[in-house]
């Protein structure tokens, strides 16, 4: 009997680990758990006059779509979709793993707080029409000010980012749609 009690105790343990988040896996979008576009929301080029388009859409597969149309008319060129997110519940973590499906196009993942115009960014490319995995660290993301990397600005504490999203910009005109299927934080061995 005592077996079994001390085999009940470690799984018990076990499972109370898991629950309060110590796993090398904490995911911000996972497409096996209701993904919810109305936790999302978009922010284009017209706060600044351009006529770029975007949108969040939730597919069958429950992958989150972000799609649109970038102009570079009236100074545009830029489309982006956010969500907020609290980091400070986090275990500790190195970089983010995206499980992604693309268009050839370049995006940002953005990192954000609240009451600063300045923003931390990274970009990935896509493959076109191909699921990738990106592992990206959170040692390469640099500060920006519209559009432009500041070069002497505080580094990134994560946190105080309360805002996570992507971005396509750069002079890329035309249609775009990045499939989301995956956004996870991972801690490197």
């Amino acid at each position: 009997m005592s077996d079994f009690i001390s085999s009940l105790y470690k799984y018990l343990i076990f499972i109370n680990m898991l629950n309060i988040g110590i796993s090398n896996n904490n995911y911000i979008i996972n497409s096996s758990e209701k993904v919810k576009k109305t936790n999302w929301f978009i922010v284009n080029d017209d706060v600044m006059g351009g006529i770029s388009n975007s949108s969040i859409e939730v597919n069958k597969k429950n992958n989150l779509i972000f799609q649109g149309n970038i102009s570079l008319k009236n100074n545009g060129g830029f489309a982006s979709c956010r969500k907020e997110f609290n980091f400070k519940n986090l275990p500790s973590f190195d970089s983010f793993e995206l499980k992604i499906k693309g268009d050839g196009k370049t995006y940002k993942l953005i990192l954000r707080t609240y009451n600063s115009s300045v923003y931390y960014s990274v970009d990935f490319k896509t493959n076109k029409n191909k699921l990738t995995t990106e592992k990206i660290a959170l040692k390469k993301f640099k500060p920006f000010y519209r559009g432009r990397e500041i070069t002497k600005y505080e580094n990134l504490k994560i946190d105080k980012i309360k805002l996570i999203g992507f971005q396509i910009s750069d002079k890329q005109e035309g249609s775009f749609s990045l499939e989301i299927l995956s956004l996870n934080t991972i801690q490197s061995k």
